[in-house]
């Protein structure tokens, strides 16, 4: 096996480096339906308008005027590395950076900006491939033919096609009943 490390640079705690990151994480991002301000007004059919708390936004009975989605991050950024660990094997050395809670290898950082924008890329490029290997493998795994991948997935887009037309029922519903109660 050959060495992590061999034919590139190592770094050294306190080295300002390049991070091609990419990564799923959290994302907090304004309420969609009250815009942050925890209230909203409800226009009725009728151009009646009712201002009531949005519950999108709460968890409990603590309203945050936020939601929190998952979302791939990718970004190019300088850090300064803050750990470093060698680990010397019989088939090759292994060299781990740390930043803050992060375990970096010479795959995610570089010396230079352009470096990690084109790791990024690849990166990016090889995370969409795996995403269809996954999908192959699945289909490997399972000897239907693609005729069948083809009519399940208009299945599933007509079921949440159907889930939309009655969440617009659900809408209009609890839009009266609002209206009811004013």
């Amino acid at each position: 096996m050959k060495s992590q490390t061999e034919g590139k640079k190592e770094f050294n705690v306190g080295d300002k480096v390049w991070w091609a990151k990419y990564q799923r994480q959290t994302i907090k991002k304004v309420c969609p339906i009250c815009d942050g301000k925890l209230r909203v007004i409800v226009i009725l059919g009728n151009k009646d308008q009712i201002e009531t708390d949005c519950t999108y936004c709460e968890r409990g009975f603590q309203k945050y005027g936020w939601v929190e989605e998952y979302e791939y991050v990718s970004a190019v950024e300088q850090i300064i590395i803050t750990s470093k660990e060698v680990k010397e094997l019989p088939n090759g050395r292994i060299v781990e950076y740390g930043y803050e809670n992060y375990c970096l290898t010479l795959d995610n950082i570089s010396e230079t900006k352009e470096e990690a924008e084109e790791k990024l890329k690849e990166k990016i490029i090889q995370a969409e491939k795996e995403d269809l290997e996954h999908t192959e493998y699945s289909k490997n795994q399972n000897p239907r033919k693609y005729s069948w991948d083809i009519g399940y997935y208009q299945r599933q887009k007509k079921d949440a096609l159907k889930t939309i037309e009655r969440c617009d029922r659900k809408i209009t519903y609890f839009k009266a009943k609002i209206k009811e109660q004013k």
